[in-house]
């Protein structure tokens, strides 16, 4: 498809413009009245020539060679930012925002950045292996690869191995560079036949294109990881909230949302395009919690610091056919006419109705979750004085959380039971995990060993320990004694009296609010800080990555131990009944009222008759 541009003032034949929808964005072709206003400034028709040529050898070299020379949809400049800096990266595309295509450039520009590299690619099935995934892969390898393939006799080579058609895919599923660097080709209807096939090598980049079985997604990540390697997940959910969604999205905060009209390409640097419009969808709405109205997520940060997403919407992409009444819009905006609000945010934006963000909106796991090293640095120091807080729940495990107070009134939650190697207390889909079954026998003595061998890792008891003011107060069965769980762990072990892990425990009721909500913001209170100025610091180079500061800063931390009490703050639905709410409960009751750091080396009085040492 061209333009052509007539040309008189000596120019023997029209302007033939080759079309090309990223570099006739960035270089456009001239028009009559531009042509004219430059043929009269001072190099008259030969600067439009110059710019003639200028563009035809940008589209000429980004066909030949788009490895090199192709520019990348702007979006991708936050996706290779990513990659940079995650282990694991969520794209989360909407239909046709070129997310496979950008995966396939990702892909050869990995194969070509190393000798011996080794890469994975997993399709949804053959067809869409070879007619989608090997295909852009394809596409954006080297030149002299793409020659070595099209040979009509390839020579025998001890490490080359190219041969693909466009109908065949890769032969054998793979291929290898003259660096060594080799990419296999593989896909999860193989997995669902042989889980087994997919058993053996590392590799230093996997990439899925659509949704896999959560299993195999952990294996890989798995296997990328001996290699120090990084997985890309490109996908559109419209299965919904599938375990995918879950694992990308636990407990994630949104770090940019961006104005649903936003086009990459208005303007001289992007901006609101107003023409864009939206079927079902209206820009006074806000249809994603902490997106401000008219706005849409664009990146966030799971609970896990090592993953990130990116979302990428259907109207960034310029390749994709327009639509004949609004230009401004792919065509494939009209398919969702009609279709309802859900299918409109899945397909144009990636955004699958019942993703949500974790109940404390305002947790920022790069800053507010920190490494448990720090944790048993400031115990071992006694920079930090305990407490607890625990949640009992008939005919399941309880739940406990403990939390450590610093000098500066900073507080930590800096351990949990069970912890998540012990068990889930909430699977990744939100139902109720091993962890809730797996103390449930378990009797107030045994509660009591358990919670003292903790604390004998922290190297000190809690100033306090609070409980459910309702659940400790219940009378307990016939068989012990039908006195509360107030009294029960208070009492000397009959068994073994005088032996220090059964001997008496003292639990408090919580003061806890009728409403649970304010207890929550209590907690969103203590986490909150100045992210906006944190994140200017940061750009500065202040304290990075978070940019806090003693002025700016949370009071409150959590251990990356306790991957129980996050996964629950980001599944609690706010119902009672939810699988999620005990660890919730706990903190709860952690942080009913004001707690203070004790210097074990400062004395104290002491019942009031003198001074003496803790």
């Amino acid at each position: 498809m061209t333009n052509i541009t007539p040309l008189n003032a000596g120019v023997e034949a029209p302007l033939v413009w080759t079309t090309h929808p990223t570099i006739d964005r960035l270089c456009p072709p001239l028009g009559l009245e531009k042509i004219s206003l430059m043929g009269d400034r001072p190099g008259g028709y030969r600067n439009v020539l110059n710019y003639w040529e200028q563009h035809e050898g940008m589209v000429r070299e980004a066909n030949e060679d788009p490895l090199n020379h192709a520019p990348d949809l702007p979006c991708w400049g936050a996706l290779r930012h990513l990659l940079k800096n995650k282990k694991v990266i969520f794209n989360l595309g909407a239909n046709g925002s070129g997310k496979t295509e950008g995966g396939g450039k990702i892909t050869s520009e990995i194969l070509t950045s190393g000798r011996g590299k080794r890469v994975l690619c997993v399709a949804t099935n053959e067809d869409a292996s070879i007619h989608y995934q090997q295909r852009a892969v394809y596409k954006y390898l080297p030149v002299h690869a793409r020659e070595w393939n099209m040979q009509q006799k390839k020579p025998r080579h001890k490490v080359i191995k190219i041969n693909y058609t466009p109908s065949g895919g890769f032969t054998e599923g793979n291929f290898m560079l003259p660096n060594q660097s080799e990419c296999s080709f593989k896909t999860v209807a193989q997995y669902m036949r042989d889980p087994n096939s997919f058993e053996g090598p590392e590799y230093d980049f996997v990439w899925f294109d659509e949704p896999a079985p959560i299993a195999l997604v952990d294996t890989l990540i798995y296997r990328a990881r001996k290699r120090a390697g990084i997985v890309l997940l490109t996908f559109t959910s419209l299965e919904g909230f599938t375990l995918v969604c879950s694992r990308a999205l636990e407990g994630a905060r949104i770090i940019k949302s961006l104005p649903m009209q936003y086009d990459w390409f208005y303007g001289k640097e992007g901006g609101v395009n107003p023409a864009i419009k939206f079927p079902e969808l209206k820009l006074t709405e806000s249809y994603v919690r902490g997106c401000p109205p008219g706005h849409m997520p664009f990146i966030m940060q799971p609970l896990n610091i090592e993953h990130g997403v990116i979302f990428t919407w259907t109207h960034w992409n310029p390749f994709l056919p327009r639509n004949v009444e609004n230009p401004a819009v792919p065509d494939l905006f009209m398919a969702c006419t009609g279709k309802g609000r859900e299918e409109a945010l899945v397909r144009l934006f990636g955004w699958t109705e019942k993703t949500t963000g974790c109940q404390l909106a305002n947790l920022d796991p790069t800053v507010h979750v920190i490494p448990h090293e720090r944790i048993e640095k400031m115990l071992k120091a006694g920079d930090l004085t305990t407490y607890m807080g625990c949640d009992p729940v008939t005919a399941r495990s309880y739940f406990a959380q403990w939390k450590g107070v610093d000098r500066l009134q900073r507080q930590f939650i800096i351990d949990e039971f069970p912890r998540m190697e012990e068990g889930e207390w909430v699977t990744i889909d939100g139902k109720a995990g091993e962890g809730q079954r797996l103390f449930a026998k378990l009797g107030i003595r045994d509660y009591k060993k358990k919670f003292r061998e903790r604390e004998r890792e922290h190297g000190q008891t809690p100033i306090w320990r609070k409980g459910d003011p309702r659940a400790f107060a219940t009378a307990q069965a016939a068989a012990e004694g039908g006195v509360t769980l107030f009294e029960l762990f208070g009492q000397e072990d009959r068994a073994q009296p005088g032996e220090m892990d059964y001997a008496p425990m003292q639990f408090l009721p919580a003061q806890i609010r009728q409403t649970v909500k304010l207890d929550i913001d209590k907690i969103k209170d203590l986490l909150a800080y100045n992210s906006e100025q944190a994140e200017a610091n940061a750009a500065l180079g202040i304290n990075p990555p978070t940019g806090t500061t003693p002025e700016n800063e949370p009071h409150l931390y959590i251990s990356d131990r306790c991957k129980n009490t996050l996964r629950a703050w980001q599944m609690w639905d706010g119902t009672a009944d939810s699988p999620a709410k005990d660890p919730v409960d706990a903190t709860r009751y952690n942080f009913d009222v004001p707690a203070f750091f004790r210097d074990p080396d400062v004395p104290e009085v002491v019942g009031g008759k003198g001074w003496g040492a803790r």
